[in-house]
């Protein structure tokens, strides 16, 4: 998910592609609308989403729920439907 779409921006960057590397790098933006008390536990539900397994959260971390749990949904869905470039 993520680490694609930067390594994306960065060798379309480096092959002079600068409209698909900022096309890309439009797509990242969808995370900086996770709140910040959501931010870790929010990224690891988002790699297992996308379909990485990580396991349960360690305590004194819990489960994502609720209001950031469908936050964390709607990003992830934003990443998969963007995702319609080529990978360079």
């Amino acid at each position: 998910m993520v680490p694609d779409i930067v390594v994306s921006i960065y060798t379309s960057w480096l092959k002079g592609f600068n409209n698909e590397a900022e096309e890309a790098q439009k797509i990242t933006a969808s995370s900086r609308h996770i709140p910040i008390r959501y931010a870790s536990i929010g990224f690891e539900k988002a790699v297992e989403l996308y379909g990485i397994p990580v396991g349960p959260p360690k305590l004194p971390v819990s489960e994502l729920s609720g209001e950031g749990l469908e936050k964390v949904k709607e990003m992830v869905a934003g990443y998969k439907n963007r995702m319609h470039f080529k990978i360079n």
